[in-house]
């Protein structure tokens, strides 16, 4: 059967006081299947095969049929190269796919060979219209190829030969060609090609035939050997120099000095060194002809220079993320790769690439970089005189330290300013109904008109010129719970009152309380009312509430006062008087400044009276003797309304003399 590779994952996660493991599988990919496989170069071989559906990438496994090369290289999609490989060699080759799940198996193995080698092309220019080109046997080469073309033309010849050398003739005089020579197998593969360049001889010595008489002397002109280059070198940027070793019978110099655009420069001296001005990112070819009075040699050698690669240009530097700077630039003519570095990061290389984009990432908040693109190439090195540039990365993200309530609806943030002048901080107060916002460049900003009873995520982030940064950490705010916007107190007794009130958004509990210079009375309750003991009577009461949410947040509410009754008088007598009317009696508690109204309940009818303020007793008429009476005796509020909870008492009459029978307390309400 096929087997099908699984890799799991395990994760753990902590959710309030619960623990769970989630196990994640992912199975390996198909196996891919090769569509073929070629080689280019003698040191490569690109494999071309088929895509299969869940793979992230590829890998591609080359193994030498002798068994001492093995390598795996991965590559993102088909088609994908191999290299770093032999010449004439023949490899096996084979694809896995890879996920998240792992790697496939290997595909079924195809065989390959590299091609041959290129040949190493040598010119010499021995005429001014002649170029020799020689070059050693290619091993396992049966045929050559080698083209020649003029600098600036598009007219290309080509010749094949089994030789190891070939001249090609009818060229102009002091030109550039340039030569390509490829080698061929004997399975018509071509293998890679070798470019070089050559300058034919700027002009032919002339040859004047001369034919001496008898009695003339006979004269030999003695030319001079062609003059060595020692060396092109560029002391200074843009100050290059031809220098060269001294020749005997040398009078002076002549220096041919051609650039690859076609520019070329001569210089006449009898010195052996000939400074020039060059430019970055340019090759330059040199010939030294040495002179005396016979003329100079047909023949000079030719030493190339290859300037350093000029400093990129076009450089922009963007902020992709907080902490990420990306890097573009116009590529470089003749720079073989670029290397990215920043001061700040130690010059660390951070990109060591072909491609004319970086990416610095991973960088600290709030900074400046210098930014330097450093371009190379393999002949000359680098540049190291290319200017940086300077990029600041975002601000830094400010914490909250702590918040604290100034008034009911303002609330006062204190924060971090971790950043440089000039930055701006933002505070969020983010609910699930509004949000409130408060700015500035520096701490504590305050949150106004926030509500009562909510909650909210307070956070910060840090803005500038440059950008924004990462928001901060949240931290919590729960406003102080609502108070009740009515409070009722209602007097039950003469010593207890119920209190009942709205409901408070936010507030779970509630303390109500009743205070004055004489005592205080106070419940805590989470209803909406309660009864409030100890009330002492004709007592004027503030009232207080303290509305407390789930979390222990309190709001401390006021509301109007509320004055209890006057008292209930006391020890109430009844006295017969010699008119048959009965005079009612008692003491009074506290003030004094109320009337009250007495009133006898009994069998005959019942009778009232009324006692001014200041008075403590009142007389009532009866019409015979000998019933039973309940006498209540109660003051009269301001607003004219009798208290009706003082407690009553019931008397009885014998013989039209009146006693006290039992004591009956009523409540009423």
């Amino acid at each position: 059967g096929n087997f099908i590779d699984l890799t799991c994952f395990v994760i753990f996660r902590y959710v309030l006081l619960h623990d769970f493991i989630a196990i994640v599988c992912s199975s390996a990919p198909e196996v891919p299947s090769i569509l073929q496989a070629y080689s280019k170069t003698s040191q490569s071989i690109t494999v071309e095969f088929k895509e299969v559906p869940g793979a992230n990438s590829y890998i591609l496994r080359a193994e030498s049929l002798t068994g001492d090369y093995f390598d795996e290289m991965p590559v993102d999609k088909s088609p994908g190269t191999v290299e770093g490989l032999d010449s004439y060699t023949v490899y096996k080759l084979s694809v896995l796919s890879v996920n998240v799940g792992g790697r496939s198996q290997p595909s079924y193995p195809i065989e390959a060979r590299t091609v041959v080698e290129a040949p190493i092309l040598n010119t010499t220019s021995l005429t001014n219209n002649t170029i020799h080109v020689g070059w050693e046997p290619v091993e396992h080469a049966v045929l050559y190829t080698l083209c020649i073309i003029e600098e600036g033309s598009n007219v290309l010849t080509k010749i094949n030969t089994t030789d190891t050398e070939h001249i090609f003739d009818d060229l102009k005089a002091g030109t550039n060609y340039c030569i390509t020579g490829t080698a061929w197998d004997s399975d018509s593969l071509a293998g890679d090609g070798h470019n070089i360049c050559q300058v034919t001889l700027l002009r032919q010595i002339p040859f004047f035939p001369y034919t001496p008489g008898p009695a003339d002397p006979e004269l030999i002109d003695v030319f001079v050997m062609p003059g060595r280059v020692a060396e092109m070198s560029e002391p200074e940027t843009s100050n290059c120099s031809v220098v060269w070793g001294g020749m005997p019978l040398a009078e002076y110099y002549m220096v041919y000095i051609k650039s690859d655009d076609g520019v070329e420069k001569v210089c006449n001296t009898t010195e052996t060194t000939c400074p020039f001005f060059c430019m970055c990112g340019f090759t330059y070819i040199s010939s030294v002809f040495p002179y005396n009075s016979a003329g100079s040699n047909l023949y000079s050698p030719m030493v190339s220079y290859t300037t350093v690669p000029c400093c990129p240009q076009g450089i922009t530097i963007k902020l992709v993320s907080t902490e990420t700077l990306e890097i573009t630039w116009d590529p470089v003519t003749g720079a073989d790769l670029y290397e990215t570095t920043a001061a700040e990061t130690g010059d660390v290389i951070h990109c060591n690439d072909t491609a004319s984009v970086c990416a610095l990432s991973d960088l600290n908040c709030d900074t400046s970089y210098s930014v330097t693109i450093t371009p190379c190439n393999d002949l000359r090195g680098c540049n190291t005189t290319c200017k940086p540039h300077v990029q600041d990365t975002a601000p830094c993200a400010p914490e909250i330290l702590s918040i604290t309530q100034f008034n009911s609806t303002t609330y006062k943030v204190q924060f971090t300013t971790p950043n440089r002048g000039n930055t701006d901080y933002i505070i969020t107060a983010r609910g699930s109904q509004d949000t409130h916002t408060c700015r500035g460049t520096d701490s504590p900003c305050e949150l106004t008109q926030l509500p009562c009873g909510s909650s909210y995520e307070v956070m910060g982030v840090a803005s500038s010129s440059i950008g924004q940064s990462l928001p901060g950490y949240n931290m919590p705010l729960e406003t102080g719970p609502c108070c009740p916007l009515s409070v009722n107190v209602t007097q039950v007794t003469q010593a207890m009152s119920n209190m009942s009130w709205t409901p408070g958004k936010g507030a779970r509990t509630f303390i109500a309380s009743l205070e004055a210079p004489r005592g205080h009375a106070s419940c805590h309750t989470q209803d909406t009312h309660c009864l409030v003991g100890c009330v002492t009577c004709g007592t004027k009461y503030s009232v207080h509430m303290e509305a407390i949410s789930s979390t222990g947040h309190q709001s401390e509410c006021q509301y109007s006062g509320f004055s209890t009754s006057a008292c209930c008088p006391t020890n109430i007598k009844l006295q017969r008087q010699k008119d048959t009317s009965i005079k009612v009696m008692w003491r009074t508690l506290g003030s004094s400044n109320n009337s009250h109204v007495v009133e006898l309940y009994g069998t005959g009818g019942n009778l009232t009276c009324t006692a001014p303020a200041g008075t403590r007793f009142c007389n009532v008429t009866e019409n015979t003797c000998g019933d039973v009476y309940t006498v209540q005796v109660a003051p009269v509020g301001n607003d004219g309304v009798k208290v009706s909870f003082c407690q009553a008492k019931m008397y009885s009459g014998e013989s039209c003399k009146v006693r006290v029978l039992k004591v009956k307390v009523k409540y009423l309400w």
